[in-house]
């Protein structure tokens, strides 16, 4: 079984993405996991396509701003919006979280907290179940991956320390620059994101971590079919120019960049992967 992860935006907004202060990687198991402080729910303007949401947590506060209640527990149980299961009002039904984290608490403990509260809030409950659903997958072209095998390859670095912080992102924690007029970077997780006027530059050095960062702007899971598991010089590099997202919401031109400059397809697929089923969820939280 598979599990990805998506927060949703259209490519341009993918540094941003990155950056909005988002989960670490956590452990779907914990002991008593530990429950927020305090928490706000408020009802939110109705969902639009492509809107950037906000996400942000330190050690103090999460706030999650307009973001549909699918997305929420896309987040909280660390899938693809496309793999929760459940009422199609959850996709459109848009809630403000202001939560405050318990002294003590870390980053990798807000899954957990953010499940809870969905439970105790929402009256949710679920459960985790392996189902086939549409998914892209990454396969080698007809001429194979045209990319080169890496030797220990070295930790990416952003080009500037200037105002360099730290956050939290759906592939770990990473470093930020704003690089003043140079655009932005964000590196980290073996993978470097660089944006500019001419546009945006991914860098990594696993195929995986490439599917990883594709499933942050479509509409369905990425995963990775091609049989590449070493470490590889895998450069993307997208005009500014390029257009939006064609097909069922996915960046087809994204895809195609993948495809003429690393030899790597990006199919239609299905595949088994885990689904969190909600069984029954009530539509208004109870009280603040």
């Amino acid at each position: 079984m598979r599990s990805s992860f998506v927060c949703s935006g259209g490519r341009r907004e993918i540094i941003a993405l990155l950056s909005v202060g988002f989960f670490s990687a956590f452990s779907v198991a914990s002991a008593q996991p530990p429950t927020f402080e305090v928490a706000v729910i408020k009802p939110a303007p109705a969902v639009r396509p492509q809107r950037l949401s906000s996400v942000r947590i330190d050690k103090n506060q999460m706030t999650i701003s307009a973001l549909s209640l699918s997305a929420v527990i896309a987040m909280a149980y660390h899938v693809h919006p496309a793999q929760v299961i459940g009422p199609t009002w959850l996709t459109t039904t848009a809630f403000t979280f202001t939560a405050k984290l318990p002294d003590g608490a870390s980053v990798d403990q807000v899954p957990a907290m953010l499940r809870n509260l969905l439970i105790d809030r929402f009256k949710m409950t679920v459960r985790r179940e392996p189902r086939e659903q549409p998914v892209y997958a990454l396969v080698q072209g007809k001429s194979g991956a045209k990319i080169k095998e890496k030797i220990l390859p070295p930790e990416f670095t952003l080009s500037s320390e200037d105002q360099a912080t730290t956050v939290q992102t759906p592939m770990g924690e990473m470093k930020r620059s704003s690089g003043g007029g140079r655009g932005s970077e964000i590196v980290g997780s073996g993978m470097k994101v660089s944006v500019n006027d001419d546009g945006t530059r991914l860098q990594m050095y696993k195929v995986s971590k490439l599917a990883e960062m594709l499933s942050t702007s479509t509409d369905r899971p990425v995963i990775d079919d091609t049989g590449l598991n070493g470490d590889y010089e895998i450069v993307v590099n997208i005009p500014a120019d390029t257009g939006g997202s064609s097909g069922s919401g996915a960046d087809i031109e994204l895809f195609e960049a993948v495809e003429q400059q690393l030899g790597i397809k990006v199919n239609s697929s299905k595949a088994l992967i885990d689904a969190i089923v909600i069984d029954s969820m009530e539509k208004t939280p109870s009280g603040n």
